[in-house]
């Protein structure tokens, strides 16, 4: 299943995967990073959060994700299932993500990383007036 991409990101991700679709086969597309990184949030779940970091790096794979690991950073002193949450899969493609959702840390903001032989594009998202605000999209070639 391919999620759609939450309309907050719609813009910068949607030029994106306009490059990399000009650009590379998406069966060429090696790697996928993705950071997303808030302050002070404290949710006892923040899988309803971390979700829509999960549908932007599957919107741009365009792949089913065929498995996943996770890895928990608790943090209990901060209160309960206040945690770090690092993901990696290896999509139906080919293209291996890691992605690293943490709630505590001390800027916000989102950013992909797509790899792909010779290429590689940076998306700096342009969530709310946080850091990386208003968001820009770069795309390196051969160096």
């Amino acid at each position: 299943m391919i999620m759609q991409l939450p309309a907050r990101l719609d813009a910068l991700m949607v030029e994106l995967k306009k490059l990399l679709n000009e650009c590379v086969a998406s069966s060429d597309i090696h790697h996928i990073g993705y950071e997303f990184y808030r302050v002070g949030r404290k949710d006892a779940d923040f899988a309803t959060t971390a979700i829509h970091g999960i549908s932007a790096v599957m919107f741009l794979a365009q792949s089913s994700v065929q498995c996943a690991r996770f890895t928990y950073q608790e943090m209990h002193e901060l209160g309960e299932n206040v945690a770090n949450i690092y993901m990696e899969c290896e999509f139906q493609s080919g293209v291996i993500a890691h992605l690293r959702f943490c709630p505590v840390a001390g800027v916000v903001v989102e950013r992909a990383t797509v790899n792909a032989y010779q290429l590689t594009f940076y998306a700096e998202l342009p969530i709310w007036n946080a850091y990386n605000y208003p968001g820009r999209l770069i795309h390196l070639e051969n160096g």
